[in-house]
């Protein structure tokens, strides 16, 4: 008796980042809903992707400068040179030609030159748009799993502050924060200006 075989062919397939980006999260939906019926969380993937690649961008967060009000902790300066890397995913809010909603998540050395957790969620809104790059400014919001000493333990610390941002089509952008805060100590004011580049894609 002959058998007859029919021999596959591969077809190279070159996927845009959103999309790539997009099939990421649905993998994730799809780990996280394994336990579950299979029918519904194809259905809840499905729903990502489609909210992800039809609305949202993405853009890669790279090192960062700081400047510390108060300058030193235990007479050491602060570090204000971080290092390290993140990712943003930037959609408009409702529709809404001018306002913007941001969630990142970094990680960076922080002000005691250790390896640090940023997870932040920013609400923008455009104020100007000049050659193409847009001007957006709101208020950021978040969490850091960093150290607040000195030779320390890393803490869950909240993060709150003004938030700006300047946004071209495509290519290098700047993030900027402003977070108060004061001293444990001295009950100082030690608030924090933080400069990011991005690269949206």
């Amino acid at each position: 008796m002959r058998k007859y075989f029919c021999k596959p062919q591969m077809t190279n397939i070159q996927l845009p980042s959103k999309t790539l980006a997009a099939l990421a999260l649905v993998a994730c939906c799809g780990w996280a809903g394994a336990s579950e019926q299979g029918s519904s969380a194809l259905e809840r993937s499905i729903s990502a992707l489609s909210a992800v690649e039809g609305r949202a961008d993405y853009a890669l967060l790279g090192p960062a400068l700081s400047y510390h009000q108060q300058r030193t902790h235990a007479k050491r300066p602060y570090n204000e040179a971080h290092s390290g890397l993140g990712i943003e995913q930037r959609a408009p809010l409702a529709a809404s030609l001018y306002w913007e909603r941001r969630l990142s998540v970094s990680v960076m050395n922080d002000s005691f030159d250790q390896p640090a957790l940023f997870m932040q969620a920013a609400l923008l809104r455009e104020v100007a748009s000049i050659a193409g790059v847009r001007m957006l400014v709101g208020a950021s919001t978040g969490v850091a799993y960093k150290h607040m000493k000195w030779e320390g333990p890393r803490e869950w610390t909240p993060l709150l502050g003004a938030a700006f941002a300047l946004k071209p089509r495509n290519g290098i952008g700047l993030n900027a924060t402003y977070v108060y805060r004061q001293n444990r100590t001295t009950g100082r004011d030690s608030s924090i200006l933080t400069l990011q580049t991005s690269y949206s894609f």
